[in-house]
């Protein structure tokens, strides 16, 4: 936007579907409101991120139509920022796609997430209760990508949970001993990574009951996982085409 004086008149883009990187500082935040007709908005403006989250009052309606949403509080250089993922969803419930950069205090309720939540992307949320029975609700989650998502110890997906996640990742899990799953969890799972979970002890056991996983990808963990034939390991992955494993 350069170094231009004036503020961006948006408020009159009313058939505008798409918006990235909106400049809070080079805009009036509430020309966000007017959108009506907004697809797909990306909030990457950490210094404004406080003045940009207000647009998802109690009383908002405007912002109804989206089906992308990307908030960006850039947790290295803004750590005590805290996202309200709550009232967005309340406020989006349309949304498909959702990635959060921030930490949040506590998941909203599994029935308070947009019924056609598709792909969740929660970066540095730093909860620190469990998620899994939160998230393994939702019936239309097909990715989930987490990073530092959860600082607790132990971790447990259910049974029938995830009924339609395809791929997980999970990274920098740095608290993370015990992550279990029990039969039934995560049927229709196609691709799992693990990536600097230093504390993880092994796969769970569950796994060998995902038949659809075909790919394992495992990075920058501590624990070693024998996966050759007659090994320790074998039996929960030996269903499963392609592994790597990074040490």
């Amino acid at each position: 936007c350069g170094n231009a004086v004036d503020k961006l008149q948006l408020g009159n883009l009313i058939n505008l579907q798409t918006l990235v990187n909106f400049p809070a500082n080079k805009c009036d935040v509430e020309d966000l409101q007017k959108l009506t007709n907004l697809r797909k908005l990306v909030l990457n403006d950490p210094k404004h991120f406080k003045s940009l989250v207000k647009i998802f009052g109690p009383q908002s309606r405007t912002l109804s139509c989206l089906e992308s949403l990307s908030l960006t509080s850039e947790t290295l250089s803004f750590p005590d920022e805290v996202v309200d993922v709550r009232q967005v969803m309340l406020s989006c419930r349309r949304l498909q796609k959702l990635h959060v950069e921030g930490r949040i205090e506590k998941l909203p309720e599994y029935h308070q997430f947009p019924p056609n939540l598709a792909k969740l992307t929660l970066w540095g949320s730093k909860l620190e209760e469990d998620p899994m029975p939160t998230l393994d609700k939702l019936p239309n989650l097909r990715i989930l990508s987490g990073w530092q998502m959860f600082m607790g110890k132990k971790m447990v997906c259910s049974n029938q949970g995830f009924p339609k996640l395809r791929s997980l990742l999970l990274r920098g899990f740095s608290k993370l001993e015990d992550w279990s799953m029990e039969e039934g969890a995560m049927p229709s799972l196609c691709r799992l990574e693990i990536s600097n979970c230093t504390k993880v002890k092994t796969i769970p056991d569950s796994l060998r009951f995902v038949k659809t996983l075909q790919e394992l990808e495992i990075y920058g963990c501590l624990f070693k996982i024998n996966i050759e034939s007659e090994g320790e390991d074998f039996y929960k992955v030996q269903h499963v085409p392609s592994i790597v494993v990074r040490n």
